[in-house]
């Protein structure tokens, strides 16, 4: 429900999941409202986190974060 939101209001999202069919759902699900990228991780070591962000480098130069309303 968060990622419909942040892609309807057109934030490219990445989502991140142990489960890659859910990596592959969920942007589909989402087609037509946004860009949603779903990436399989598992955040539970050093090296999963590291694999995440060295991937998601790879699609951005640089990411943004604002929280909502400011």
């Amino acid at each position: 429900m968060i990622a419909r939101v942040l892609v309807s209001g057109g934030a490219r999202v990445y989502i991140a999941s142990r489960k890659p069919e859910d990596c592959a759902r969920v942007p589909g699900e989402l087609a037509g409202h946004g860009e949603c990228v779903g990436i399989p991780a598992d955040l539970s070591s050093e090296a999963g986190v590291t694999a995440l962000t060295d991937e998601i480098r790879g699609h951005e130069q640089r990411l943004d974060f604002q929280r909502p309303g400011y």
